[in-house]
């Protein structure tokens, strides 16, 4: 899994601390990721910012010891153990503050361009008084009018409080279940003087480090020709490294496989799924049979695997189904005209032979990609009924991988897919992040991050975690 180093963080968020002089409310139920958020944003903002920690429980050595990527980041004299009982403040203006950040106020003082964590709010603060803790954020305001600071709040209560009212901007942070799998948001309540473009962020805390899942636009530049990825005894691999994982291999070899999208989700958000699938079969000199789904046509899935290195001369082991269309062009000599006035059965014969017939030339299995909104559009849910489960029949026997497109609004036709399937998998879209989970076989819920690198969309499943 390769995973960019940027773009973890919402960027509305960067804005907004980038602005300097301002105090940030990181909120939520203990484990939701609010200490690791707030170091790393520390990291972030290191190259302009020193970073200084404040806990009552936790010593630089523990620090380090848990997030060992933090050594590059605080200073250990920077990672600060408060005690609870209160002191005062060295500075005589500050006297009339009794709280327990002398050192703390000292030590931003005395550092150039500080970035100052409290976790928690709380625990800091719980010795003190209404009238105490008003003191210690009368504290840090006077801080940021004297020094060019950023502070950060860590706080275990997610209900709304004063302290909303009091600082610049305010973070929720929250777990949520969906389709009974767990996931984390990140939700941006109030970010003074920055526009709040997209207020929820699914986010994940894999490997102990804050990751966003942020909508990329797709972009292609000088495709990187690489080695295919190898098949196993019982799978053929998906083309994807991170989903071969996943399951275990692959697809299995004869396998019937469902991937289904929610109404959020574009076609084109699988298109690299589809395209990873095809030119493995394809760089292994195997053949495909494409029947697109409703808004795809041969020429643009062709034009895209092109893009992506595919030659003209693998158009040998490409086929791809259509009806003829007044006006079009589909005199190429991979496109296999289909006749809607004839029953799907009789079609399917006919996608049969010319599967056979691409089968012998190649001596090898054989990928099916069927969009199941074509099939229904042509000959009605009822014809697909008949046809699904010999359709599967024949994959299976003949040791195929045969992949049928599922679209939102067919919900009795994707039952019928499920059932007969090896493998169903769902994408999914919620405030802007694609995700991906396994329905068969049952998987948590991975974020879709799209590596760039190669010069083209390539998945990558980060667990959400």
């Amino acid at each position: 899994m390769r995973i960019s180093s940027t773009n973890n963080l919402p960027k509305e968020l960067i804005d907004f601390l980038s602005q300097g002089n301002n105090i940030l409310l990181i909120k939520g139920n203990p484990g939701t990721g609010k200490t690791i958020l707030s170091l790393e944003l520390l990291k972030h903002f290191q190259e302009d910012r020193n970073g200084i920690y404040v806990s009552t429980r936790v010593t630089s050595e523990r620090l380090f010891a848990q997030f060992p990527w933090l050594e590059s980041v605080i200073k250990p004299e920077y990672v600060l153990e408060v005690p609870k009982k209160g002191i005062m403040v060295s500075d005589t203006k500050m006297r009339k503050y009794p709280t327990s950040f002398e050192h703390v106020y000292d030590l931003a003082m005395r550092t150039e361009n500080p970035m100052i964590v409290v976790d928690s709010w709380e625990a800091v603060t719980e010795d003190l008084d209404p009238n105490g803790q008003m003191g210690v954020i009368r504290l840090l305001e006077t801080l940021i009018s004297s020094k060019n600071v950023n502070i950060i709040l860590v706080s275990e209560v997610p209900d709304r409080t004063t302290l909303d009212y009091l600082v610049d901007g305010v973070t929720v942070l929250n777990m949520k279940t969906i389709d009974g799998r767990r996931a984390r948001e990140i939700e941006l309540v109030k970010l003074r003087g920055t526009g709040i473009n997209r207020p929820k962020y699914f986010f994940t805390l894999l490997d102990g480090k804050f990751r966003s899942f942020i909508e990329t636009k797709p972009q292609i530049t000088e495709v990187k020709k690489t080695e295919p990825l190898p098949d196993t005894e019982t799978h053929f691999s998906t083309g994807i490294e991170d989903l071969d994982k996943i399951l275990g291999g692959g697809y299995p070899k004869g396998g019937v496989v469902q991937l289904e999208l929610d109404g959020n989700t574009l076609a084109m958000d699988l298109i690299p799924f589809l395209v990873a699938t095809g030119l493995s079969f394809i760089d292994n000199s195997r053949g495909v049979l494409m029947l697109p789904a409703v808004g795809f046509d041969a020429n643009m899935i062709l034009e895209y695997s092109k893009m992506l290195g595919l030659n003209e001369s693998a158009t040998q082991f490409f086929r791809v189904f259509e009806r003829k269309l007044p006006g079009k062009d589909q005199d190429r000599p991979y496109i296999v005209m289909l006749d809607p006035q004839q029953s799907l059965m009789e079609n399917l014969m006919t996608i049969a032979k010319v599967g056979n017939e691409l089968k012998k030339k190649t001596g090898k299995p054989l990928l099916g990609i069927v969009g199941n909104d074509t099939l229904v559009s042509y000959w009605g849910e009822e014809s697909y009924r008949e046809v699904a489960s010999v359709a599967a029949t024949l994959s299976r026997s003949m040791g195929n991988l045969l992949i049928g497109i599922c679209p939102p609004g067919l919900e009795n036709v994707t039952q019928i897919a499920s059932n007969l399937s090896d493998v169903h998998l769902k994408l999914i879209k919620k405030d802007g992040a694609l995700m991906l989970y396994g329905i068969k076989p049952y998987t948590g819920l991975y974020g879709v991050t799209m590596d760039f690198s190669r010069g083209y969309p390539y998945p990558n499943l980060i667990p959400m975690v």
